[in-house]
């Protein structure tokens, strides 16, 4: 986040008449909009949504939606019973949020009356995927050969469980 802060920064300083941003840390990404409002430069947050009122737009695709799919692979796929562990994206990241409203509304169902069993749930700090890879690890080491599913929130995380596993 303070290396796009000075990125961005560097860009205004520059003469940028526009920025788009993919937060890092969407909190942190204020800053950025706030140095671009005092230029009178328009910031458009790409994906992730940043916390500030001088935000021009925000351009995304439906992060609900695409939980949804994930959620509905799951429930068609995942057998009776199956055990679940879930690594989220970031707490900071208002589309990692998004993400899993998506996947639990098609799983909460099949969770609240016991024919899947959610036993771990992780939002990951800044998507880190050695993160991920460390608490699939944990999560293995508490439940031995006994997860069925691992429900993970994007490719970088997803490839660094894949490398647990392997």
């Amino acid at each position: 986040a303070d290396v796009q802060q000075s990125q961005a920064g560097q860009m205004l300083a520059d003469g940028a008449c526009m920025l788009i941003v993919a937060a890092q840390d969407s909190v942190k990404a204020s800053t950025i909009v706030q140095l671009a409002a005092q230029r009178n430069v328009p910031v458009i947050a790409y994906d992730r949504l940043i916390h500030d009122n001088d935000l021009a737009f925000y351009v995304s695709f439906n992060n609900v939606a695409a939980g949804e799919l994930q959620g509905a692979w799951i429930a068609e796929h995942a057998p009776q019973g199956a055990q679940i562990a879930m690594i989220n994206g970031a707490p900071t990241d208002h589309s990692a949020q998004l993400q899993q409203v998506g996947v639990m509304n098609r799983l909460r169902t099949l969770i609240e009356h016991g024919d899947l069993k959610l036993v771990y749930e992780l939002f990951t700090p800044n998507w880190n995927s050695q993160l991920a890879a460390s608490s699939v690890t944990q999560v293995l080491d508490t439940h031995p050969n006994n997860i069925q599913v691992i429900c993970v929130a994007n490719d970088d995380m997803a490839s660094a469980v894949i490398a647990v596993l392997d």
